[in-house]
C-alpha cells in the first residue's frame, strides 16, 4: 500500500510539472503575435499593416474598392498591442478582440504555470464565445457597409 501511495505521488508530481510546462508553452504561443506586433507600425489608412510582413495587398480591395471582412484586422491587432484599444476597435472588432484575448490568455497561462493554480476548467469557452460574438458583429457591420455602398452606387 505504501508503494502504491509513492507511485501516485510521483505521478502527481510528473503531471504537475508537465501541466506547468504546457502552460508556459501556451503562454509563449499567445505572447508571440503580441511581440511581433510591437515591431509593426499601424497603417494610418486603417488597413494594410500586414504588408509590412511581406504579404500582398488585399485582392478584394484592389478589385472592388471595398474593404473585405479581414481588412483592418492586422492593423487593429497592432493598435491594441500598442495599447490603443479604442482606435483598434474603430478599425476591426475581431482583430482587437484577438489581441485582448491573446494578452489575457498570456497572463492567465503564466499565472497558472507559476502558481500551479487551476482557475477554470473550461478556460477556452469564454474566449471562444467572445471571439464568435465579435466575428458575428463584424460580419453584420461589414454587410451593412457593403449594403450602404451598393445603394449609393444605384
Amino acid at each position: 500500500m505504501a508503494s502504491e501511495h509513492r507511485e501516485w505521488q510521483a505521478t502527481g508530481t510528473y503531471r504537475e510539472r508537465s501541466r506547468r510546462w504546457m502552460l508556459l508553452v501556451l503562454a509563449g504561443v499567445w505572447l508571440s503575435p503580441l511581440v511581433i506586433a510591437q515591431w509593426l507600425h499601424p497603417d494610418p489608412r486603417g488597413y494594410g499593416t500586414h504588408e509590412q510582413l511581406g504579404l500582398p495587398p488585399c485582392g478584394f480591395k484592389l478589385v472592388t474598392g471595398l474593404n473585405c471582412p479581414g481588412c483592418g484586422g492586422t492593423t487593429a491587432f497592432v493598435l491594441a498591442a500598442h495599447g490603443h484599444v479604442w482606435k483598434a476597435l474603430r478599425c476591426h472588432i475581431v482583430g482587437t478582440t484577438l489581441a485582448v484575448l491573446a494578452a489575457t490568455l498570456t497572463v492567465y497561462d503564466l499565472f497558472g504555470a507559476l502558481t500551479n493554480a487551476r482557475l477554470c476548467v473550461r478556460r477556452y469557452l469564454v474566449p471562444a464565445l467572445v471571439t464568435l460574438t465579435a466575428t458575428l458583429v463584424h460580419i453584420m457591420l461589414w454587410s451593412w457597409q457593403v449594403g450602404l455602398h451598393l445603394t449609393a452606387v444605384k
